[in-house]
């Protein structure tokens, strides 16, 4: 999944590279994220998996493999509207998880932290 992920992100940065006016951004949005996109025919791969693996794997690995691609899309597309450099903060979608299931439980500390 990870390679078929890598390549989408390296032909959609690609395209931008050659126009990143905003009717290309549109266009390179749909095809990657719209209802027939390639990133929603892989998470329609994803049926497949059983129910006890699923909110881990939703809440977790999917965070993890698309958040870096996320980062770097935004970071590169305001540097090159000429908008001041934008650096979203990495997050720890394990930590999150693992906070979010102890408040389930009725853990000690409600709060989610976002550490940077």
């Amino acid at each position: 999944m990870k390679e078929q992920l890598d390549e989408i992100r390296r032909r959609a940065m690609a395209e931008l590279a050659d126009d990143a006016a905003e009717s290309a951004i549109e266009v390179v949005r749909v095809r990657v994220l719209g209802r027939q996109g390639e990133l929603t025919e892989i998470m329609r791969g994803m049926r497949d998996v059983p129910q006890a693996e699923l909110e881990p794997l939703l809440a977790v690995g999917c965070p993890n493999l698309l958040y870096p691609y996320v980062r770097e899309t935004v970071s590169d597309l305001v540097t090159r509207g000429g908008f001041p450099p934008v650096l979203l903060a990495p997050v720890s979608f394990e930590a999150l998880y693992a906070q979010r299931a102890q408040q389930k439980s009725g853990g000690p500390d409600p709060r989610i932290e976002i550490s940077s």
